[in-house]
């Protein structure tokens, strides 16, 4: 994995190693996340995160693949629905559309595509 979820799917492995995950409140790690801006969509909040096409394309590529890896239909769904959302954001609210809605529909095929490595 690339960017976005690697800290999801490592958290996986070590579960599933059954090896314990700590969390200690007072290590924090900085990281960009985008341009965030917030909109009003029909009374609600929609925040728009402006990420790269370059980023959304492993966004959208990584849920898919971490919700295969799990074996788990629900989590297939509910990465579906996340990426259908993302779509009407981009729609709606960002900039190079077409790019952007380009490399989240390859990023979906692609993780639906990839072969699941097991470590």
């Amino acid at each position: 994995m690339f960017i976005d979820g690697v800290d999801f799917e490592f958290c996986y492995r070590m579960k599933k190693s059954e090896m314990n995950i700590l969390r200690i409140n007072e290590v924090v790690l900085n990281h960009e996340i985008g341009n965030i801006t917030v909109r009003r969509f029909l009374g609600l909040k929609v925040i728009v995160k402006n990420h790269s096409a370059f980023r959304k394309y492993y966004i959208a590529k990584n849920i898919i693949y971490m919700a295969r890896k799990r074996k788990s239909c629900f989590l297939i769904v509910r990465g579906l629905l996340q990426e259908i959302k993302l779509i009407g954001i981009v729609l709606l609210y960002e900039n190079d559309r077409r790019l952007k809605l380009k490399r989240i529909t390859q990023g979906m095929v692609d993780g639906f595509k990839e072969e699941i490595n097991e470590w």
